[in-house]
């Protein structure tokens, strides 16, 4: 049996020569610097940022218009941010005119009871003037 063992380590060191030669150091210096990169974007992306909603877009959107064109006017770069504001304003209200049938209902509980607002509830008109049962 330690034949055998001693076989084995000798057969490891024996191919420990044969590994790859270690890599040139452009290559690992260019290696790390893509890692950090990876490394920042990663972290930018998880950063939780908030849900923005249709109101809100509107509303940044009218104002970057209106500063952009009492504070710094219509000519020039800035006429193309409140072109773009515009364009963004349009997207959002249309965005927001489809919100209702875009999503998945939410269904509404009450007391952990679904609520099914389709049917009437409770007891008629008519039962509640004849009193309690």
């Amino acid at each position: 049996m330690p034949d055998k063992i001693q076989r084995e380590v000798e057969d490891l060191l024996a191919k420990l020569d044969q590994f790859p030669p270690p890599k040139p150091w452009w290559v690992r210096i260019r290696e790390s610097i893509a890692d950090a990169f990876y490394g920042i974007f990663d972290a930018i992306a998880s950063i939780p940022f908030p849900r923005l909603s249709a109101g809100h877009i509107l509303l940044t959107s009218i104002l970057v218009i209106v500063f952009g064109f009492f504070i710094f006017g219509s000519g020039g770069f800035f006429r193309w941010i409140i072109i773009g504001s515009i364009l963004v304003f349009i997207a959002a209200f249309v965005v927001s005119l489809n919100r209702k049938t875009s999503g998945p209902s939410q269904q509404r509980y009450w007391r952990d009871r679904p609520i099914d607002l389709g049917r009437q509830s409770g007891r008629s008109r008519r039962d509640r003037r004849r009193g309690p049962r």
